[in-house]
């Protein structure tokens, strides 16, 4: 049995998929109630588990990674994550540490 990664949307695509084809095979039957079988809370318990993960790795390990390299510090770099994240979605994951570390470095020097 190999191991899976869900640190990629791609095994969360893959596993919501699942769940879905598992919810109209059901919704197809004519029985009135719905219940989950019993794999589904597993399967979610990975999804959570994979996104605390990737999310702890996004969160803490880039900024320290960044404001090593860069010696910014440390909170200005996670606000940069998250306002780069907030204006420009997913590329500002780079560009807000970027365009912050420019600013600053104009500024002081």
């Amino acid at each position: 049995m190999g191991r899976a990664s869900f640190n990629d949307s791609r095994a969360a695509a893959a596993v919501f998929s699942a769940l879905f084809a598992r919810l109209l095979q059901d919704l197809g039957d004519s029985s009135m109630s719905y219940q989950l079988p019993a794999d589904v809370p597993a399967a979610l318990a990975v999804l959570v588990l994979g996104h605390v993960v990737t999310l702890s790795g996004d969160f803490i390990v880039k900024p320290k990674i960044i404001g090593a390299a860069s010696h910014a510090p440390f909170l200005l770099v996670l606000l940069a994550i998250f306002g780069g994240v907030a204006m420009f979605g997913l590329t500002g994951l780079i560009l807000g540490p970027v365009l912050v570390l420019t600013a600053q470095a104009v500024v002081v020097d």
